[in-house]
């Protein structure tokens, strides 16, 4: 499928799959299948690795969302589009720990 190879082109250029926390991360932009393909690539620990952590894992679900920026005083548009993945960005380099109220607390409209 087109969408995967795209996927698959990027991931292995950009997914370091260096330890748990960039395999988390690959996970989640690239999602679990990708993520495996570009591991089989590399070694066999490696795909290993990462195929316990899709088993085990539950990818989690982005907790902010445009009505959490209106509320914050953020006029519908474009910034409210550039303000979410700026802060995805700070949520998925954290491992995904940062809570919905710590991340709006990053926020100033």
């Amino acid at each position: 499928d087109g969408q995967f190879l795209c996927c698959y082109e990027r991931a292995s250029k950009e997914a370091g799959l260096s330890d748990d926390v960039s395999i988390r991360q690959s996970i989640y932009t690239f999602g679990k299948s990708v993520t495996r393909a570009v591991a089989l690539a590399g070694d066999k620990e490696l795909f290993c690795r990462v195929s316990r952590i899709c088993a085990d894992w539950d990818v989690p679900v982005f907790p902010v969302g445009g009505k959490d920026l209106m509320s914050k005083g953020f006029e519908p548009g474009p910034s409210i589009g550039d303000q979410l993945v700026a802060l995805e960005s700070h949520w998925i380099a954290s491992d995904f720990s940062l809570t919905k109220m710590q991340l709006l607390e990053l926020v100033r409209a």
